[in-house]
């Protein structure tokens, strides 16, 4: 497996040598700083101010909040099936992706603000990124539709579709992304 994610200031990685733990690494020391382990996880996402850890499963269930200074548990959102969180730029938002929505939950509360459907698609999480600013997250409602959303208020506010059949998926995020980065 071996997947590897690094912090917002490049001084943690957190790296899955397999599924159901993950190192966390500091890499202004070179050293390991401790483990986390839970059943099926294979993503880490770490939150912008370096504070906690999310990890994510692949056919698995729940999310999980950890300190990032000592891999202490602190919480678990629950979800059925793989699931990826990811924070907003600002920390405002952590985004969990599962097989059947998108989550925006409240980074410190945890508590589930908006729920975004999706079209189902097997065991596979769909793909979201946020514009850098937090004022727009684009998430992949299906293998040919972009929908871009106001994560404040939940509201869509486009739906973007691709007419080539090839890739439609990719190339119609890929697009969204490269207009996010044009944006900031």
């Amino acid at each position: 497996m071996n997947q590897g994610f690094v912090s917002n200031d490049g001084w943690m990685l957190a790296v899955i040598p397999n599924r159901g733990q993950a190192l966390i690494v500091d890499l202004k020391t070179r050293t390991r700083k401790f483990t986390l382990d839970a059943p099926n996880l294979n993503s880490a996402a770490f939150s912008p101010d370096g504070k906690c850890i999310a990890t994510g499963t692949w056919q698995g269930r729940n999310i999980r909040i950890w300190k990032a200074a000592t891999g202490e548990f602190v919480h678990k959102i629950d979800t059925h099936g793989s699931a990826w969180p990811e924070f907003s730029p600002d920390g405002r938002w952590m985004l969990i992706s599962t097989e059947e929505n998108y989550r925006l939950v409240e980074p410190g509360t945890w508590r589930e603000v908006h729920a975004i459907d999706k079209e189902p698609s097997g065991s596979m999480p769909g793909t979201a990124v946020f514009s850098p600013d937090t004022k727009i997250l684009a998430v992949l409602y299906s293998h040919a539709e972009t929908r871009l959303i106001d994560p404040d208020s939940g509201s869509e506010l486009a739906r973007l579709t691709s007419p080539d059949s090839r890739n439609r998926k990719l190339r119609c995020f890929r697009t969204v992304q490269r207009f996010l980065k044009l944006s900031e």
